[in-house]
């Protein structure tokens, strides 16, 4: 986990509209656990259906 869960300084105040973002890091060992559409897009759901997620990958062959 990174930002501000990490940092144990997160906010948590719907009433003002506004929560602090989940920030994880995902380090994977083989190129096919990158492929977006096959294994990350199935994880949201986990998350919740109206959680926001990005990707953001970085490859090093």
């Amino acid at each position: 986990m990174l930002g501000s869960y990490a940092r144990r300084d997160w906010v948590d105040e719907p009433e003002r509209g506004y929560l602090s973002d989940f920030e994880l890091l995902a380090i994977v060992n083989q190129e096919k656990l990158t492929d977006v559409a096959d294994i990350w897009w199935s994880a949201r759901t986990g998350f919740g259906a109206t959680a926001a997620i990005g990707y953001c990958q970085h490859h090093r062959p």
